[in-house]
């Protein structure tokens, strides 16, 4: 589940890129470069194989930013439901693997 949501998350930034881009090459460039610095801050600091392992709490707080601004995008483009519901799958994501202690 959760790497799904990380899909969903870049797919996010990816679609919000290629549509706010002004002319074709901007917005291949943006749909291209933020899921990449994006999955970038993802791997070096919040995935399970991180080379940096922030405190949970700064890990919490870290991904709760990047779902939250993925979701706030999607949300701000007239697609309520689906900001709402990947913003909700993060949150209730988030507390099981908190309560499994991961």
């Amino acid at each position: 589940m959760r790497f799904a949501l990380e899909l969903c998350m870049l797919a996010a930034y990816g679609w919000w890129g290629y549509h706010s881009g002004t002319g074709t090459v901007f917005s291949m460039v943006l749909m291209v470069a933020l899921p990449l610095v994006v999955a970038i801050a993802w791997g070096l600091f919040l995935s399970p194989k991180a080379k940096v392992k922030p405190h949970i709490s700064v890990r919490v707080i870290m991904e709760l930013i990047l779902f939250g601004i993925a979701a706030w995008l999607v949300y701000s483009a007239g697609m309520v439901v689906a900001g709402s519901a990947l913003l909700v799958a993060f949150i209730v994501n988030r507390a099981i693997l908190l309560l499994l202690k991961y």
